[in-house]
């Protein structure tokens, strides 16, 4: 296997998502298991991955992750 590369801002975007992703732990338990496993999956990619997609798909992740918390927070 590859060793990882990793891109500028993706270490700190990702502790993001796994603090957002935990605070919905609490409202949705199932939907925390499946953006851990994403997290965790995303963490791994290699350097077989162009930047650009990598980082399209960081931004997808995290910005439906940072919707969803707005959403279900406002509604308690």
């Amino acid at each position: 296997m590859p060793p990882l590369k990793t891109y500028e801002g993706f270490k700190e975007r990702f502790e993001e998502m796994q603090d957002l992703s935990f605070d919905c732990y609490r409202t949705d338990p199932q939907l925390f298991g499946i953006i851990d496993s994403l997290v965790r999956l995303g963490g791994m990619l290699t350097e077989s991955a162009p930047e650009t997609y990598v980082r399209s798909q960081l931004e997808t992740a995290y910005n439906g992750l940072k919707k969803y918390k707005e959403e279900r927070m406002s509604s308690l």
